[in-house]
This record gives structure tokens, C-alpha cells and sequence, in this order.
């Protein structure tokens, strides 16, 4: 079973505060509210694939990015340019629905990682693609508000979820 805590506090003085002075920690629900749960994910083609066409054994490529936990997406769905960015091979092509109506989607296979948890990684996972308006040059060095996957509930359906409002944390066990 692995865990994986999300927070928005950071304590970080220099110098450091002197332990005789009282100090106050206001937590907010505004990070949750603004931006929901993006939690670091690490994604590769996924184990099944990794050796198809791949002659010299060369590692194949990974990225992190900010996973977003969509409760509202059946599957799970990567950006079109991490895809294409991560060499990852089209299993097949499918109609999906997003915000912006019925698409065709491409379908891949990918591993997913969970970075700094102990969430079990979910191994050959197939994910639909579409335009999450991700920026390989600029949100691989890790923009907050950007995501390269939308993580659905194919993944979340195995996982408990706490979430609290007032801390703007959150809290999730597989």
C-alpha cells in the first residue's frame, strides 16, 4: 500500500527565525480551489512496448510532469506534444469526449509513475491523447499550472482520496 501527501506549506526563512519568536500559519483552500490536485507523475512508454523497434537497448525516454486528478475523465489522457515528445507508438484511434466536444484520440500505452510516494506505479496503462495545451520547452521544468496528463478515474478508482479544503491538503492511499 502506498501514500502519497500533498501540501502547499513551505517554511523557509533566511536566517532562520530565532525560536523565541511566536509565529502564526494561516492554511488556505485557495491552491485546492484554484488549481485542484497536480501531483508529480514520471511517464514512459509503458513496459509491454518498450522494447518494440528500440535495437540498441537505449533508455527510453521519461518525463515528469504535474499529473491532474480528474474525477470527471473515464480514462486517462496525455498531452498530444508529451506523447509525441516521449516517442510513444499509437495502439490505436478512438472517440473520446473532453470539455470541447467528441474527438478522435490517439491510444497509447504508458507506464505511470508517482513521484516522491509510495503509490504503486501503474504499468502499461492505456490513455487516450488529446491538446491539454501543455508546452514541452516550458512545462518540463515544472510550471505549476500546467499538466501534461489528465489522471482519470481508471486510475483514481483504486485509490482513497482525502482531501481537505481548509489545509488545502491532500492525502492518498492505493
Amino acid at each position: 500500500m502506498g501514500t502519497l501527501h500533498c501540501s502547499n506549506v513551505e517554511f523557509a526563512t533566511n536566517p532562520p527565525i530565532p525560536s523565541e519568536i511566536k509565529v502564526g500559519v494561516r492554511f488556505t483552500p485557495v491552491p485546492l480551489q484554484r488549481w485542484g490536485i497536480n501531483i508529480p507523475v514520471i511517464i514512459r512508454a509503458g513496459s509491454a512496448y518498450s522494447n518494440s523497434g528500440n535495437v540498441d537497448n537505449a533508455p527510453l525516454p521519461t518525463a515528469m510532469v504535474r499529473g491532474h486528478l480528474d474525477t470527471g475523465a473515464h480514462i486517462t489522457v496525455i498531452d498530444t506534444s508529451l506523447a509525441v515528445h516521449l516517442g510513444l507508438k499509437s495502439t490505436g484511434i478512438a472517440q473520446i469526449r473532453t470539455a470541447g466536444g467528441v474527438r478522435d484520440a490517439s491510444y497509447f500505452i504508458i507506464d505511470l509513475h508517482f513521484a516522491n510516494s509510495t503509490l504503486t506505479p501503474v504499468i502499461n496503462l492505456s490513455v487516450a491523447s488529446t491538446d491539454l495545451g501543455f508546452n514541452i520547452n516550458r512545462d518540463l521544468i515544472g510550471n505549476p499550472q500546467s499538466f501534461g496528463i489528465l489522471i482519470g478515474r481508471d486510475v483514481m478508482a483504486s485509490w482513497n482520496i482525502v482531501w481537505s479544503g481548509p489545509t488545502s491538503t491532500v492525502i492518498i492511499n492505493d
